[in-house]
């Protein structure tokens, strides 16, 4: 039985036996193995399948489906089918992903964790940065897929360590462009929010010479209840959750790319595997990394990449403002109150001026304040985050960065918008499989996939083939 577009149609099985073995079946041979009772579905039923499930939930889905397929009593498509073929799908999809990224690293040298395989001639004191830009772009020069992100001739010059005839590193704002930058910034500006240049510790990379922007984030949906809890359990039970943690890599040409993965150590693996077959670790400059701040992303990127490459944490700006006023919130008696602090510190933050932003709440009126542990976790956040946290408005001047904000798009696509309605709660393998499916089609795979399937891993794949 096939199921397609145009309804289900029966055709007869054939199979070839030697004796009482059967050496061949057009069941298992020429189609896909199915269950007993399952009908094999063709690519374009495959693709509306999910293409309806990734807006809405699967049973409105499943309904505009067979209304739009004018599917008639006794063909109708079922809710579970499209659950079950979304599920199985981004399960496939993942492992598919996995040994793709598998391959790439060892291709590269590199062990499925992304640590550097010893070479067995012997010791060698080569730096592994190098080592790494002269395998992969040989590796690049072999492989035809990777032609379009060849490097230009300035990066080829940067990449054989030929520095610019000034001496100055191009992936950087020159010094003066920066000081510029300030005296603007300070004109007018009250002395509290004036920018001192011996107080920046940061270095502010060239936006058209960096490796990429990656933003990270853990986003959570609510788990399902196991079903076999006992019923006199009771009814207010601690809420578990179903983890996705999804990049959002973005190249000098504004290309994007979204990978999901249920930890974060498998995401950095997804990532590091990505920026290499792109070639984008032989460009001049750095990763820039936006995170929300937590210290599980911090610390896996810091032990993947650390010694390996130049790369830099920024705390993205949109999660350390609403961590603010969540914060604030729970913390002062009342919202006028807390508004009158948030007006306060929100410019300091902004400027970078954390030092001054932690004495200004630990100098607080304790009348005014609700929760003094609130307070004290707002002022922790800050010191763990320190040296995370830029001067933002120098950044947006000089044309630079500072929020997640297409990473949290990225976030409300692949994952928000369709798990965290209410009512709606999700099994660990059903959550990852939904958001790696929307991932597919949020990077223009979906024909690729599930025509041939192939998962292109490059930036803008623009293939709009029909599946048929």
């Amino acid at each position: 039985m096939i199921d397609a577009e145009l309804g289900r149609i029966k055709i007869d099985q054939f199979e070839i036996r030697e004796g009482s073995e059967k050496v061949f079946t057009t069941r298992k041979d020429v189609f896909p193995e199915t269950g007993p009772r399952e009908a094999f579905k063709s690519p374009c039923l495959r693709e509306l399948l999910l293409l309806f499930a990734i807006d809405e939930s699967f049973r409105k889905g499943t309904d505009k489906l067979n209304r739009v397929l004018l599917r008639k009593e006794g063909e109708t498509i079922q809710f579970r089918t499209v659950a079950n073929t979304v599920e199985r799908e981004g399960e496939l999809i993942e492992e598919e992903r996995s040994k793709k990224a598998e391959e790439i690293l060892k291709r590269y040298g590199f062990d499925p964790e992304g640590q550097k395989i010893p070479s067995n001639k012997g010791e060698t004191h080569e730096n592994e940065h190098s080592r790494l830009k002269d395998e992969s772009i040989s590796k690049i020069r072999e492989d035809p897929g990777l032609a379009k992100d060849s490097q230009s001739a300035e990066e080829k010059r940067i990449t054989s360590n030929e520095g610019p005839d000034d001496g100055r590193d191009p992936s950087q704002i020159t010094e003066e462009r920066v000081k510029q930058a300030i005296e603007e910034l300070n004109l007018g500006k009250e002395k509290e929010l004036q920018i001192d240049r011996a107080d920046l510790h940061e270095t502010f990379e060239d936006p058209k010479c960096i490796k990429a922007n990656i933003s990270l984030d853990d986003v959570l949906a609510k788990k399902q209840k196991e079903a076999d809890r006992k019923k006199n359990a009771p009814s207010k039970e601690k809420r578990a959750f179903v983890k996705n943690t999804v990049a959002h890599l973005e190249n000098g040409e504004k290309a994007f790319y979204v990978l999901n993965a249920p930890c974060v150590e498998k995401i950095l693996i997804l990532v590091f595997a990505f920026l290499l077959y792109n070639g984008l670790l032989n460009r001049a400059g750095q990763l820039i990394f936006f995170i929300d701040g937590a210290a599980d992303l911090r610390l896996a990127i810091q032990s993947l990449f650390l010694g390996l490459l130049p790369f830099k944490i920024i705390l993205d700006w949109f999660h350390l403002e609403k961590k603010c006023k969540e914060r604030l919130s729970m913390a002062m008696k009342g919202k006028v109150i807390r508004n009158k602090v948030l007006d306060h510190i929100i410019p300091l933050l902004w400027h970078g001026k954390v030092e001054t932003a932690i004495a200004y709440l630990q100098d607080l009126n304790k009348d005014d304040i609700k929760n003094q542990e609130d307070i004290k976790r707002l002022i922790g956040y800050f010191e763990r985050n320190m040296e995370y946290i830029p001067c933002y408005v120098l950044r947006q001047k000089l044309g630079l960065r500072v929020s997640s904000n297409r990473g949290e798009k990225a976030n409300d696509l692949a994952v928000s918008s369709r798990q965290k309605h209410n009512g709606m709660s999700w099994s660990t393998s059903g959550s990852t499989s939904l958001a790696t499916v929307t991932t597919l089609h949020l990077n223009h795979e979906q024909s690729d996939w599930l025509l041939h399937r192939k998962i292109s891993f490059h930036f803008g794949n623009s293939s709009e083939k029909v599946a048929a």
